[in-house]
């Protein structure tokens, strides 16, 4: 099976004042983009991440729905990080901007 270099995956990131939940992911594969990733804050201490990676869903009468999967365990914790890791960089420079303004 071949795999999706995570590297070759561009993000596009959407920034709110949510503090649960401040800002939204899009995957651009060049020809195609998934968009609905969230990232959250998890209510769990003692994680050494103040943030995870929710993938697209979809609300129905009995809950929700997933509709992106990753059944690579491993690939999608690559992509989790790659996700974490440019939202810290982008976040620490938006809030850098947000003082000096």
């Amino acid at each position: 099976m071949n795999m999706i270099d995570i590297h070759e995956i561009e993000l596009i990131f959407k920034f709110s004042d949510d503090n649960e939940a401040p800002a939204k992911v899009a995957l651009d594969f060049g020809l195609f983009q998934i968009r609905g990733f969230v990232i959250r804050k998890t209510k769990f201490e003692e994680n050494k991440n103040k943030f995870y990676v929710s993938p697209p869903s979809i609300r129905t009468g009995k809950g929700w729905i997933k509709i992106f999967f990753a059944d690579n365990k491993n690939w999608w914790g690559k992509l989790e990080n790659k996700i974490l890791s440019e939202f810290d960089e982008l976040n620490d420079d938006k809030l850098l901007k947000d003082l000096t303004q």
